[in-house]
Formats: structure tokens, C-alpha cells, sequence
């Protein structure tokens, strides 16, 4: 029988867990930090701890901290009634597996214990897995160490007004850990602004960002405040920032410097107080070599740099992103879904997912709003084998059958030429099919298109 170990000074609660959990698992209590640290250092078959935040004149993230620096692994699942975003982001840099808001009834922690020890509801059967309650405070899904040293410097970003850099593929959540930074500082309560830069027209960026007066250029028939006006004493989220023409770079780069901007049509300058995070799914330090991203701005952007690993890189997480978002989906278009196959998570586990977590949210809720039975199953997914393994290996297969022994004998400019002119005809200059599969914006598609005076006929 799986041993369970809750540290609380709340006696009523811990007395009523214990016959909730009565003929399930063995329930042990320590109503403080030393008696719980005690039993932890006595019993080396622990399964998992529930531990309280506030443990009289104690503190559960000293606890916590003890733990992990014993070397003791059991998964800890991290108990608050005064939870702040702080507090759970602490708790997850210290090593919690998870985290609960009190009051916690006696089901709430039943539910937990089964979804983390995977225990099977009898009215799913045998080989499939509950769908667990949906949690829409829980973000950021993941216990994987990748996952919890992003939130380790998110969370040490936060507490500085430093300009941060966010780097990783398309779908891997850039967003959320921007939120996350200017959600856990000191700018909190103001504004947070989002902008794509390359999903607005290079002309139109620079009003969108800076704004304009009436009557700086045809068809300014008002004035217009700026996003980085708009946001000030805030936060503002420049998403692939490596779209961005050279020339607003610049101008961007003097706000950087001095923390002022000008509108278009306008003499005077305005001061402004807005932290800049910007994102980029780009190695911009190859675009800074070849000069199509300025070298100065690269550094003012990145005094506080944080990847954010694909999905593949972090497969221990797949399972609890599949789930929450399964949950997600379940709950938002009202579907009475109650069982998920193990086997269809095992599957998730297998595949590459180049879109990452977007990717498999989006094959989630096609599934979910398609589903005619109260079980998903890999028939909703048409997942009967690692799918992505073929297109992960297109690029690798076009140019080793292109050029076979002679690859290597071509230059880095050929191979990109062949490889344009190559998705043009796969996809019969469909542009954004051919952006798609070369993993690269349609903005940068064009730039490659006229670098290289490739013509063909846009569809």
C-alpha cells in the first residue's frame, strides 16, 4: 500500500484525510517542519507529500528547500491558502511536483493522488485514464527540470525591469512566459500589450508601435496614440521581433537608449516608462551575423535571455499538457468526455510535434468537438504511428536525394535556392504551404524570394 505523508498543522483536515483515504493508502501526518522532515529522513519509501505553506511559525518553502537539499525525490505537492503567484512559482523553482489552493475537501485530494499516481476510475475500464478536472489557473503545465528553470528565470526576470529576449520555436508558449514575467513584478497592475510584428505590414508597424498626429500621412485623419504609449508604466510583448524592418530596429533602439519616442508627424518626444519583452522563434544570433538584425538592438534586447525547449525536448511533459488540455476542451465546448486511452498518451509521447504545444492543443479540440463517444481514443486522432517523422525528415530526404554524394560540394546559398525553388513546385507556389514546410514566416519567405530573384506564380 502507497505511503502518503501530509505536513499540516490543521488537525481537523489531516484527520479527515486520513478516513477519506482509509483502506487506499497508508496516511501519515506531522503537524510541523521537524516532524515531517523526521519521517521523510525515517521512511525511505515515501510515495508523496502534501505540504502546507503556513506551518505555525514555519514556512513550508523552508521545508521544501530542506527537502530538495537532502537529496530526497519524492514529489511534493505544494499546499496554500495565501498563494500568491510568487508562492507557487518559488515552490515550483524549490521542486514542487504540483500545487493546490486551499480549502482542499476531501475529494479535491483524492482526485490528486489518483491523477498522480494514474489510478484507474472503474467507470473508465481498463486502460484508459480519467480526465481530470480542469484548472484554468494552471497556466504553465510541466514538472520536467527544462520546464522548472524557465520558470526559475521568468521568475528572476520578474523582479527586474531589464529587457528580456524569449527564444524558441513557434507553439512553445513564448507568450505565456512573457505573462508570467510581467504578471509576477512590480508592473503587475498596468498594462500588458501584445504586438506580432510579422503579422502587420512593415509600413504599418511603426504607427501601430509609435503612432502618428493627424495629417502626418494620407489618410491620417486623427491622431493616433502608439502601443508603446499605450502601455506605459507597463509592459509591452514584441513577438517575433526578428520580422522587424532594419530601420524600425533602429528606431526601436533609441527608445531602448533613452526611453523616449516620437510620433510620426510629431517634433517633440514623449518619455515613456515601458519594460520591452520581445520574442523571436529565429537564431537571431545567425541573423546578427548576416546582418539582418542589428547587432546593437540584439544586445539591448537580451540582457536577460531565456530558451523555451521544444516539446520533443521535454517529452515527461507531454502527458500532463495532453490531459490539461483535454480538460481544457472538454469543459469550454461543454462535451461529456470522461476517459482518455493510455494508449493515445503513450502515442502523444511518440510524436515530434514541430508545432509544439499549440500543435497539440489544436489536434485536441478538432478531436474534442468531433468526438461521438465519452472516450478519446487514437481513432479520434488518426495517429497510428509517429506522424510527424516523415515530414520531420523532409528537408534531410530532399536534399539526399537531390544531390546525393555531391551535398556537400554545394554552398549553403545553393542548397537554400534549391530547397525555395523545390517547395515552389511541391506546392505549386502556394507561398504559405511553402513557408510552412520550410519552417519560416511569409514575411521571411518574401525577403528570400527577392534576395535570391526567384520568380514564380503566387497562388
Amino acid at each position: 500500500m502507497k505511503k502518503i505523508l501530509i505536513i499540516d498543522d490543521d488537525t481537523s483536515l489531516t484527520y479527515s484525510l486520513q478516513k477519506a483515504f482509509s483502506g487506499k493508502y497508508c496516511i501519515f501526518t506531522a503537524n510541523n517542519a521537524t516532524a515531517g522532515m523526521d519521517f521523510i529522513e525515517a521512511e525511505s519509501d515515501i510515495g508523496l507529500v502534501f505540504l502546507d505553506y503556513k506551518l505555525g511559525d514555519e514556512n513550508g518553502l523552508d521545508v521544501l528547500e530542506r527537502i530538495r537539499k537532502g537529496g530526497y525525490t519524492v514529489p511534493v505537492i505544494f499546499m496554500t491558502a495565501y498563494g500568491t503567484s510568487e508562492t507557487v512559482l518559488d515552490a515550483v523553482k524549490l521542486g514542487a511536483s504540483d500545487f493546490l489552493v486551499k480549502p482542499v475537501s476531501p475529494e479535491e485530494f483524492i482526485k490528486t493522488v489518483e491523477s498522480y499516481y494514474h489510478i484507474q476510475v472503474q467507470s473508465c475500464g481498463k486502460g484508459f485514464e480519467p480526465v481530470p478536472e480542469y484548472n484554468p489557473n494552471n497556466k504553465l503545465v510541466g514538472i520536467s527540470r527544462a520546464i522548472r528553470d524557465v520558470l526559475k528565470l521568468a521568475a528572476s526576470a520578474s523582479m527586474s525591469d531589464a529587457p528580456v529576449l524569449l527564444v524558441g520555436e513557434s507553439g512553445t508558449g513564448k507568450d505565456l512566459i512573457a505573462n508570467i514575467v510581467h504578471s509576477h513584478g512590480e508592473r503587475a497592475n498596468k498594462p500588458f500589450l501584445a504586438i506580432n510584428c510579422a503579422a502587420i505590414p512593415e509600413e504599418l508597424l511603426e504607427s501601430e508601435l509609435f503612432g502618428y498626429e493627424k495629417g502626418a500621412f494620407s489618410g491620417a485623419i486623427s491622431s493616433k496614440i502608439g502601443l508603446l504609449e499605450s502601455a506605459n508604466g507597463g509592459t509591452v510583448f514584441l513577438d517575433e521581433i526578428s520580422e522587424m524592418s532594419f530601420d524600425l530596429q533602429a528606431k526601436l533602439l533609441r527608445f531602448l537608449q533613452n526611453g523616449t519616442v516620437q510620433k510620426l508627424g510629431e517634433l517633440k518626444e514623449i518619455q515613456l516608462d515601458v519594460r520591452i519583452v520581445a520574442a523571436t522563434n529565429k537564431n537571431i544570433t545567425d541573423l546578427v551575423e548576416k546582418n539582418l538584425f542589428r547587432f546593437d538592438l540584439y544586445h539591448r534586447l537580451s540582457v536577460i535571455n531565456i530558451f523555451i525547449p521544444p516539446l520533443r525536448d521535454r517529452r515527461e511533459d507531454i502527458k500532463d499538457i495532453a490531459l490539461h488540455l483535454i480538460a481544457k476542451h472538454v469543459a469550454r465546448h461543454v462535451k461529456d468526455i470522461s476517459c482518455v486511452d493510455k494508449s493515445l498518451l503513450d502515442l502523444f509521447m511518440k510524436q515530434q510535434w514541430p508545432g509544439n504545444v499549440r500543435e497539440l492543443e489544436n489536434r485536441i479540440r478538432e478531436a474534442i468537438i468531433l468526438a461521438k463517444t465519452n472516450s478519446l481514443t487514437a481513432d479520434d486522432f488518426k495517429l497510428t504511428q509517429p506522424a510527424d517523422e516523415q515530414e520531420h525528415k523532409n528537408l534531410f530526404t530532399y536534399f539526399s536525394e537531390k544531390y546525393r554524394e555531391d551535398i556537400f560540394a554545394k554552398s549553403i546559398e545553393e542548397c537554400e535556392i534549391e530547397l525555395i525553388k523545390g517547395a515552389l513546385d511541391k506546392y505549386d507556389g502556394k507561398l504559405t504551404k511553402v513557408a510552412e514546410w520550410l519552417s519560416i514566416s511569409r514575411v521571411t519567405l518574401n525577403a528570400k524570394l527577392r534576395k535570391y530573384n526567384i520568380t514564380h506564380n503566387q497562388t
